[in-house]
């Protein structure tokens, strides 16, 4: 006789594994939670193992009812067996009717050779296996339903016994002491395995929503890992964008104009300091440090988004707005109008066929202080319960592709967040969607802080935050003692409108757009060089690499380090010690002069 070698075992189990899991989706729980993918697999392999192991004792059984006459087993036996291979292949059952019809094939299998052949059959442990059945494959409380109606098929079994209702009960010493001690028996079996199917399960259970939270988690975290990656990058490109534009605005500002130059310069220069904080709010959204210092009335906000998104929306669409002032609500207006216009556009883009936005601001007294609520309700399609459970995650979207990032709804609950608020989301499939936000009131000290430092409410019709009112003009930068600048930067937008800044405050400058010129400028001019200007990410080399290269030669040579993204050059410029200055761009000239002081002291006590 030879056994099965190892690898065949393996190739076996590894077979039977895949075909139950697919049988579990061909029930229909694909996608499904882990405990009912694993509950449906064990239904495959019981089905399957009744259908192939469950004829010799079907044939025994038969026999031994032909011999005592019992046809009514026999028929029960036969179409117990012929629906396996139904409950198995089928493709109309729901996983649910197909667990509830092997359970009562049990049940009745086992009630009925209880019945017509007594206590001397296997009945007692179908019965006991109905229950065991019902807790592991449905529920808990289905295993305590089964083991229930044991309870009540047994009282009526004992009616009938006490009644010699039953032919083979005149047939057997003590019956009434038999159905005692089988009911009780069957009973406090069938309670035992439930209940202790029912603990197993739910600790199962328990610990593969812990095993879901944390590869949740991790995936958020690698998300956000990515994103702030990202972020870096992008900030780095659109400030160097932005810093020439600052620089050459507040150049032009300090000259002589006419109010309606000074007025368009002021545009400009509201724009880039606008495009300056979303960079800023997304370079700190991985770290979920959003909020800004500052107040607004949030009824405001509302109403000015409503008139922005209203072109947007297209004809379909009714936007309805309901606000109540509510005053000093923690949160500046950009940071406000950002939370209301993400929420406002996905709440358009939820109803291609038109509908009803409603905006709504009041307040409400809630976790004992008063509160600013915004609800942004939609009349759309709706989200079902798996993509309601995702719609916070970063990047997650339902959207065509180029039709959204996947980051509205992260941002607007790091943004409520960060303002000690809550963001609750509501959503039913064909029912719209609402979302509702509850964030404190500034208090009374922090109001009129905010108040004086945030923008005025704006005009009908222009975006939040509103455009400062145009300055009277930019005192022209003061005229220092001169000095010799060389400034390296590789963009030469970036590179010229430093030059035309640092020439106007009456220095000496000299320009290279690479580590390498700037190495080899000075080589030759090193000895007069007062101060060095480099941009941090070049190619080849970064900033503070080419100031340690430099100072080989000039041990306290004072420098300054430009930055699109200052986060990732703080730890070098730390590391270089010295008189070493961090500048972020996009910068004014009121902000280039303060790092040159910072860079150097005594020349900034001497000016």
């Amino acid at each position: 006789m030879t056994f099965p070698t190892p690898s065949r075992l393996s190739s076996l189990r590894r077979w039977t594994r895949d075909w139950s899991r697919r049988r579990a989706d061909h029930f229909g729980l694909h996608g499904a939670s882990a405990l009912e993918h694993w509950r449906g697999r064990i239904l495959a392999s019981m089905l399957g193992s009744a259908l192939v192991f469950g004829i010799p004792p079907l044939l025994v059984a038969i026999w031994t009812y032909v011999d005592r006459g019992l046809w009514a087993m026999i028929v029960v036996d036969l179409v117990a067996y012929g629906t396996v291979p139904y409950v198995l292949f089928s493709r109309r059952p729901t996983y649910r009717a197909r667990a509830w019809t092997f359970i009562g094939a049990f049940w009745v299998i086992g009630a009925l050779a209880l019945a017509l052949a007594g206590f001397r059959t296997a009945g007692a442990v179908w019965l006991t296996m109905a229950a065991l059945c019902a807790g592991m494959l449905i529920s808990g409380r289905a295993g305590l339903a089964v083991v229930l109606a044991n309870a009540a098929f047994f009282v009526a079994l004992g009616f009938g016994v006490a009644a010699r209702a039953f032919p083979w009960a005149a047939r057997v010493e003590y019956p009434v002491l038999l159905w005692v001690m089988s009911g009780l028996n069957t009973t406090m079996l069938g309670l035992l395995a439930t209940l202790s199917v029912a603990v197993l399960v739910n600790g199962l259970e328990r610990e593969a929503e812990a095993r879901v939270r944390a590869e949740s988690e991790r995936r958020s975290s690698q998300k956000l890992e990515a994103l702030g990656t990202l972020v870096g990058g992008v900030a780095h490109d659109f400030n160097n964008l932005l810093a020439p534009i600052v620089a050459n605005v507040e150049l032009l500002l300090s000259e002589e104009l006419s109010s309606e130059q000074r007025e368009v310069l002021g545009d400009i220069r509201a724009s880039a300091d606008r495009g300056r904080d979303l960079v800023h709010r997304l370079l700190v959204l991985p770290q979920g440090r959003l909020a800004e210092a500052g107040t607004c009335d949030v009824a405001e906000v509302a109403r000015e988004v409503a008139r922005i998104v209203r072109p947007h929306a297209g004809p379909l669409v009714t936007i309805d707005v309901h606000t109540t002032p509510t005053g000093a609500t923690c949160g500046s207006a950009s940071e406000w109008h950002q939370v209301v216009m993400n929420l406002a556009m996905n709440a358009v883009q939820a109803m291609p066929a038109g509908g009803t936005l409603t905006l709504e601001v009041d307040l409400v007294d809630e976790w004992g202080r008063r509160n600013c609520r915004l609800r942004v309700r939609d009349t759309g399609k709706g989200m079902s319960p798996e993509t309601l459970a995702r719609a916070f995650d970063p990047f997650f979207t339902t959207k065509a592709p180029h039709g959204g990032t996947g980051l509205g709804l992260h941002t607007v609950r790091g943004l409520v967040r960060s303002l000690g608020g809550t963001v609750r989301l509501e959503s039913a499939v064909g029912a719209g969607t609402a979302v509702t936000v509850c964030v404190p009131l500034a208090e009374p000290a922090a109001a009129v802080a905010g108040g004086a430092a945030r923008s005025p409410a704006p005009a009908e019709g222009r975006p939040l935050p509103a455009r400062p009112p145009a300055a009277p003009g930019i005192a022209p930068p003061p005229r220092a003692t001169p000095w010799t600048i060389l400034v390296v930067d590789d963009e030469p937008a970036v590179l010229e409108s430093t030059r035309r800044a640092l020439a106007a405050m009456g220095h000496t400058v000299a320009t290279a757009p690479s580590a390498a010129h700037a190495e080899a400028w000075f080589r030759d001019h090193g000895a007069r060089c007062d101060l060095v200007i480099t941009d941090y990410r070049m190619p080849g080399r970064t900033g503070p690499q080419l100031i340690a290269s430099l100072r080989g030669s000039r041990p306290h040579l004072p420098a300054v380090v430009v930055s699109g993204y200052a986060a990732e050059a703080a730890g070098e410029i730390r590391a270089l010690g010295g008189a070493t200055a961090l500048l972020a761009k996009p910068y004014g000239l009121t902000e280039l002069r303060s790092a040159i002081d910072r860079a150097c002291p005594a020349a900034a006590a001497r000016n």
